[in-house]
């Protein structure tokens, strides 16, 4: 099954290079090392880590967990 309303998705771009990629970050810096250890990414590449999820969003199937 696809990801119902995915064309509504929204990914934001802050949370993303501000959090989830910023070494800083007092609870996010945890989660750069992550991305950078396993793919390579850094607060450089946000935008590329966007496009890749919503693109993921709007073609993949959604699984239940």
């Amino acid at each position: 099954m696809k990801v119902p309303e995915a064309e509504n998705a929204v990914v934001d771009i802050r949370k993303l290079r501000d959090y989830c990629l910023n070494s800083t970050h007092e609870r996010g810096k945890h989660k750069v090392r992550l991305f950078v250890a396993m793919l390579g990414l850094t607060d450089d590449d946000a935008q590329e880590l966007r496009s890749v999820l919503m693109e993921a969003v709007r073609t993949h199937e959604a699984q239940l967990m």
